[in-house]
Order: C-alpha cells, then structure tokens, then sequence
C-alpha cells in the first residue's frame, strides 16, 4: 500500500559567472574589493586576476623607457593601411604620444596592455585543467580593476532561469 514516489525533477542548471579583472600590484585594494564584492554573488564560480606577476616579463613596467613607449607608440600608429575603417579609427586613438608623455606611469601603461591576454591565457589553463568536473561558465566578464558590475542586476537581465518558468517571465516582463 506504498504510493510511489514523487517524480524526480532536475532543478535548472545553475547559472554561472567567471570574472577576469584586469589590474596591477599598484591597485591590489581595488582587486580586493572587487572580490570582496562582485566576487561574492552567488552565480560567480570564480575570480581570475591579473597583474604584473602574469605578465611575460613582470619587470616590463621597471625596465621599459619612455623612449621605448614612443617607439611603440611610432611602430603602432605606423602599421601598413588596407585594414578595416574602425583599426584605422582605433589605431589613430591608441597610444597616442602627445597623452601618453604626460601619464604619469606612460610604461606600465604600455606594459599593461598586453594583459587581457594574459588573463584569457590564464583562464583558459584552468578551464582545460578542470574541464571534466567544472565546464565553461555561461558568462566570462573581463573588467578592470575599477570596474563594479551589478550582478544582481546581470543576472536578472541574463540568467533565462531567475523568475523561474516561462509564464512567470512573461509576467514579470511587464
């Protein structure tokens, strides 16, 4: 006289978020705050960071003069033409010599711009290292380290599953 049991329901897959910030040694309270902060919501799995510390040369900031920033700067701007309009457009803005001989750090500037990739090479090492047990996340946000992203809000506006099923999305949508 046992009732069978109630049909086993699979609950929605989690929605997930991996954040990269881009930042420096110099700025470590900002990447502390953003893990502290961002970082804490329940969607994010993890929280890379880069510094100088993932740069091919960690010492670039330290070892590049402002006569080498100005050969960047010359050797960027210089680049042959026949690319599309916008990396013409972009490339006349990127490293100009006239804003970038009045920053104050005009090397760790330059050195720091290498970084997004060193992030996404770091990420990525994870992902592949974990790729059995942990899967890509359904968003990777790559922010810098004065960045602040509402994730509440990121959520609400992405996550398919957050008012739950579709007629109550519909509802909510109003």
């Amino acid at each position: 006289d046992k009732s069978p049991p109630p049909p086993q329901t699979t609950p929605p897959p989690q929605f997930s978020v991996d954040i990269l910030s881009i930042g420096s040694l110099h700025r470590l309270p900002l990447l502390q705050a953003q893990n502290l902060t961002m970082a804490t919501h329940l969607s994010v799995r993890r929280f890379f960071h880069v510094t100088e510390d993932d740069d091919a040369d960690p010492l670039c900031h330290v070892r590049l003069t402002l006569d080498h920033v100005y050969n960047i700067s010359r050797f960027c701007r210089s680049r042959p033409r026949g690319l599309s309009r916008v990396f013409y457009t972009m490339r006349g803005y990127y490293s100009r010599w006239k804003g970038l001989k009045n920053r104050e750090n005009a090397a760790g500037w330059m050195c720091a711009q290498v970084r997004p990739l060193s992030g996404l090479w770091k990420a990525y090492k994870h992902y592949a290292k974990h790729r059995e047990t942990e899967g890509l996340p359904d968003y990777l946000l790559i922010v810098d380290d004065d960045t602040y992203f509402n994730m509440e809000l990121f959520q609400r506006t992405f996550d398919p599953n957050y008012y739950g099923s579709d007629e109550n999305n519909n509802n909510n949508k109003n």
